[in-house]
């Protein structure tokens, strides 16, 4: 579930897959605090362009403030369970969510994510295939790649009749349902 429109969205680490959700943060008009722990070149012209500012990794007691005010936290796809960050969402009871919750929550058409080592983009290409048939268009991609600024399915166009995203994408932090 979405925060309220009120709370703030708290984005931690600002790779491709963050800099996709505040830009569609911000075409959906809901506010968000970026941080990143060692913001490459860009960053700070990617969230000023999505409607924020980049702010310095806190200290532990501003960001237990900062958890507590927010809404929401998203981590970057990468960042580890035991980061400190992430061990501060915990304590603050604030919600942990992934791009797939925002984009289910802006998108109803079912999903397939495809995770693994190996194989990824091959597999999502032969589910989008198999599916098209009986459901019209699929939108078919990676998902959260390091190499890729494919913006979450949210972004994407959407089909002409209904169907289904099919999405390569690393498993960390998937929930099932």
């Amino acid at each position: 579930m979405i925060p309220p429109t009120g709370a703030p969205i708290l984005l931690w680490g600002m790779g491709a897959t963050n800099r996709a959700v505040a830009a569609a943060l911000h075409r959906r008009g809901r506010k968000f605090v970026a941080v990143d722990d060692a913001p490459g070149s860009g960053v700070r012209r990617a969230v000023a362009e999505a409607g924020g500012v980049l702010q310095p990794p806190p200290a532990d007691d501003e960001l237990a403030e900062l958890m507590s005010r927010c809404g929401a936290f998203l981590p970057t796809p990468g960042l580890a369970d035991r980061h400190r960050a992430m061990r501060a969402a915990l304590r603050a009871g604030t919600r942990v969510l992934s791009e797939f919750d925002l984009a289910g929550a802006w998108d109803d058409r079912p999903v397939v994510a495809v995770t693994g080592t190996n194989g990824k983009t091959t597999v999502t290409t032969l589910v989008a295939a198999a599916l098209a048939p009986s459901s019209g268009a699929v939108a078919a991609g990676r998902w959260s790649a390091p190499s890729t600024t494919r913006p979450p399915r949210s972004s994407w166009p959407r089909p002409r009749r209904s169907g289904w995203v099919a999405a390569g994408r690393s498993g960390r932090r998937l929930r099932p349902g």
